[in-house]
């Protein structure tokens, strides 16, 4: 669980200040430890948009440093330029009037908590990246995500955004737990749904991330033949679901895919034997006899 308050805080000002002081009043740098590149460290000033420059003093800007705009309710948008790679931990945390931001084709990483917080209301995360545990905690102002490909949310990376309301998958993603979990468990959600499903995905493929059943009471459930990835804890609790059919397009079962479907039976997988991309616990707390490379 992401801790409730920052474990540091920043100082007055910026902790490692270099000799010749900011560059477009509100900035610092600090080099890094190999001198080929320069971190913002810190920044000061009443400056609402904020464009970070790509390079400084002749070297590439490539890191965000920690805390480096914590608590900054000054700024109201900020341009990342397309040689940062990596934000870091509480980076623009509590910046509740930040309304726009603007992420690098270049970035691979956003750390744990990076932009917990915020007051922003959409986001697009560009191909390629990372994004760690609870990097948008509480973003309770979020209600728009759009998902790169070949992007990989850890566990929580969007938990208790309370507003989120449309989510657009790109191709080739790694899905954590909880990564999209909200205190009114995604009352505003607009889930695509199909035959007693809901489902994430993108224009082309509406159905690629089998996130849920569409409630507990579900008797019977006919998943698309265009589904990727069943999400972890998918079918959790449905009691009354006898009989799956898994199609071969599968290539992601979560763990718990079927944990506690007391009255489920028989699972009939298209493939003929488990994919590498299954977890290992992706039947698990379920009884039922798996078929493999069989339809009922």
């Amino acid at each position: 669980e992401p801790s409730e308050e920052p474990s540091e805080e920043p100082s007055e000002e910026p902790s490692e200040e270099p000799s010749d002081g900011p560059i477009e009043p509100a900035l610092y740098y600090n080099l890094s430890d190999d001198g080929t590149y320069y971190i913002v460290s810190g920044y000061q000033g009443d400056v609402t948009d904020v464009v970070i420059p790509e390079t400084y003093n002749g070297l590439p800007v490539k890191e965000i440093r920690e805390f480096a705009f914590h608590g900054c309710d000054t700024i109201t948008s900020v341009i990342i330029p397309d040689s940062v790679t990596t934000i870091k931990e509480f980076a623009f945390s509590y910046c509740p009037n930040l309304m726009s931001v603007t992420l690098p084709d270049s970035l691979e990483i956003i750390c744990s908590e990076a932009f917990r917080n915020s007051g922003f209301t959409s986001i697009e995360i560009p191909d390629g990246v990372t994004v760690k545990k609870s990097a948008f905690y509480e973003c309770e102002s979020l209600t728009d995500v759009v998902i790169g490909e070949n992007v990989i949310l850890e566990d929580s990376a969007f938990i208790w955004c309370d507003n989120l309301e449309n989510v657009t998958l790109g191709n080739n993603i790694t899905l954590g737990r909880d990564v999209f979990e909200t205190y009114n468990k995604n009352a505003y959600m607009n889930y695509n749904a199909y035959d007693n499903a809901l489902y994430l995905g993108n224009s082309e493929n509406p159905y690629m991330v089998l996130m849920s059943a569409f409630d507990y009471d579900v008797s019977s459930i006919r998943i698309h033949e265009d589904t990727q990835i069943i999400y972890y804890e998918a079918f959790f609790f449905c009691i009354n679901l006898k009989e799956v059919v898994i199609p071969a397009s599968v290539t992601v079962v979560g763990e718990d895919a079927f944990y506690e479907c007391l009255n489920l039976t028989d699972i009939y997988c298209e493939v003929q034997s488990q994919p590498e991309g299954w977890s290992e616990n992706w039947n698990n707390g379920c009884d039922a006899t798996v078929h493999w490379g069989a339809t009922p």
